[in-house]
């Protein structure tokens, strides 16, 4: 797809790179700690199942980073050099499961995925 889309800018004229096409985004719904990324996974799935993973749409849920913060922070870092990309994004259901667990979940992402990258000088 990725291809497809560099081509189709050169057939009119314009040199994009995969970064210029893709952005990596995911569901995010990681705690502070091993158990409280379980009872966020939990509840999510649940709110899943019910608005979205319901007749008649039934739409896939696609990428969690729900795992520790080393994991989400492998993930997210490979994906990012592997297709050179500058710009990734989070979705996140603010309010709706607590003030507390989101800013949870932000800093969790923060500390594991943004600090690294702030290090490396590749991110503002």
């Amino acid at each position: 797809m990725i291809d497809n889309c560099i081509e189709a800018a050169a057939e009119v004229g314009k040199t994009v790179q995969a970064k210029d096409v893709l952005a990596l985004g995911g569901m995010l719904v990681m705690g502070d700690t091993p158990a409280e990324s379980k009872r966020y996974h939990g509840m999510f799935q649940d709110l899943w199942q019910l608005a979205y993973d319901a007749p008649p749409y039934h739409v896939p849920v696609g990428r969690l980073w729900t795992r520790s913060r080393r994991e989400v922070q492998d993930d997210v870092l490979r994906v990012i050099d592997k297709f050179e990309l500058d710009e990734i994004f989070i979705w996140h259901h603010i309010g709706f499961f607590g003030d507390e667990l989101e800013r949870a979940a932000l800093n969790a992402f923060a500390e594991a995925v943004i600090e690294p990258l702030r290090k490396q000088g590749r991110a503002a």
